[in-house]
């Protein structure tokens, strides 16, 4: 994911060390409870099947102030600190949100969407929104079962247009031009990732990683 943000950083000019710095501490908080973040589970049990979609949501969003708590009791560089937060804006963590929609009942009280967002900021920079961007385009594209060039490209503008629209990317300096360069760079960075591989007789066929059944935030 850090070389995916440092390519569409550099596509557009912006600082690419910056933003693989960024990326490679973003996720930091995760350290504190791995278990609960689909990448660290592989095929074992999901310890979010016995909780409410609200304890996960809070238990999922943590990991921001998990993070800023472990940056600054070592000290990181403010402007690498600042993705901690940024990467994710004021998102909404979409799975747990729509389990909660579907479990309430009847009677119950109304489902706050607010209780499903991240705290915050938004993204104020070009490299901090670049991140944010990346980071959701690749937990989306490992969720694909055919990551085909044309179903990645139709993800990642996707992604992008839904981050626009909800107006995570409204206090950044991204122009409309950058974001089109962000986007196709993204796309190439994936679909290269992705490729079909040239299958030679008596060859083992690939193994594919597991598929992801929770994105984290996305």
């Amino acid at each position: 994911m850090a070389a995916l943000a440092e390519a569409a950083a550099a596509a557009i000019g912006a600082n690419r060390l910056l933003t693989r710095v960024g990326a490679l501490y973003h996720d930091v908080g995760k350290m504190a409870r791995p278990q609960y973040f689909v990448e660290n589970q592989g095929r074992g049990e999901n310890p979010h099947a016995a909780l409410k979609p609200h304890l996960s949501a809070r238990i999922i969003a943590d990991h921001v102030r998990e993070g800023m708590d472990l940056a600054s009791e070592h000290k990181l560089p403010r402007v690498v600190k600042a993705f901690i937060p940024m990467h994710h804006g004021t998102t909404r963590i979409e799975y747990f949100y729509r389990r909660a929609l579907e479990a309430a009942k009847d009677g119950d009280s109304p489902v706050n969407e607010s209780d499903f967002r991240y705290a915050g900021p938004r993204p104020t920079t070009r490299e901090a929104a670049i991140l944010m961007l990346a980071d959701g385009v690749e937990a989306a594209a490992r969720a694909l079962d055919d990551p085909a060039p044309h179903r990645i490209e139709a993800l990642v503008g996707q992604i992008v247009e839904a981050r626009r629209a909800d107006g995570q990317l409204d206090r950044s300096p991204l122009t409309f031009e950058d974001l089109r360069v962000v986007r196709e760079t993204l796309t190439r960075a994936l679909v290269s990732h992705y490729h079909s591989r040239v299958k030679y007789p008596g060859a083992p066929a690939p193994e594919r990683p597991p598929k992801t059944r929770v994105a984290d935030g996305a």
